[in-house]
């Protein structure tokens, strides 16, 4: 038998022979563990007005590329 023929006899008989494995069983990990906390209800003031003068840290300039009202 030519070593070639050899390599490939041996390489079928090793594909064939994964097969033979016992497959995995599918272990499910039991549900994680939580805890839960009941909501409160309360108001919640929407806005908060504040009296003073705003400054920007930067300026940046808008340019539109097209003609007409934006």
């Amino acid at each position: 038998m030519a070593m070639p023929q050899r390599r490939t006899i041996c390489l079928i008989i090793l594909i064939l022979s994964d097969g033979c494995r016992q497959a995995n069983q599918l272990v499910v990990p039991p549900p994680p563990q939580v805890t839960v906390a009941q909501p409160v209800e309360r108001p919640v003031n929407d806005t908060v007005e504040f009296v003073a003068t705003t400054q920007p840290t930067q300026d940046v300039e808008l340019r539109s590329q097209v003609k007409g009202y934006l």
